[in-house]
């Protein structure tokens, strides 16, 4: 598992640099979403058609077409836009901020959806995740009384 746990943790620097890149190089959202959809898909679909395992040809052509607007669409385009412009008006620290709470908010929408109830590991994390969330956004801590202590 240490290659795949590597292999995130590349994406999560990756993504950051992204992230700084963005607000350093004031892209426009339309230059974000044609750089990460358009460049991604001309470097992984020949990887995906000549090097990996695909069923793309038994699935309906139905299943297809919705798989290919949900997780093209949304995560490409609309996530991205909105990332883009988050960044552009919090910043990218801030805006990582809020992103850490995505792996709560799909373990918490996953017990009424899947009814998947997280183990005790998982309700430690999201609670560490959580308040480390509301210590970065000042909401609970000591970050105020730290930053009047500066002044």
């Amino acid at each position: 598992t240490w290659i795949g746990d590597f292999l995130f943790l590349a994406a999560i620097a990756l993504f950051a640099v992204f992230m700084v890149a963005n607000r350093v190089w004031s892209i426009t959202p339309g230059q974000v979403i044609f750089s990460v959809t358009i460049v991604s898909a001309v470097v992984y679909i020949p990887i995906w058609l000549f090097c990996l395992d695909s069923n793309l040809a038994l699935a309906p052509r139905s299943e297809i077409m919705l798989q290919g607007a949900y997780q093209g669409l949304i995560p490409s385009v609309i996530g991205i836009f909105c990332l883009n412009i988050a960044v552009r008006h919090i910043g990218p620290r801030a805006t990582s901020v809020f992103i850490s709470a995505v792996p709560v908010v799909a373990a918490l929408a996953a017990i009424p959806i899947l009814n998947e109830l997280p183990g005790l590991s998982a309700w430690i994390g999201m609670i560490t995740v959580t308040s480390g969330i509301l210590l970065a956004l000042g909401i609970i801590g000591f970050h105020q009384e730290i930053a009047s202590a500066g002044e």
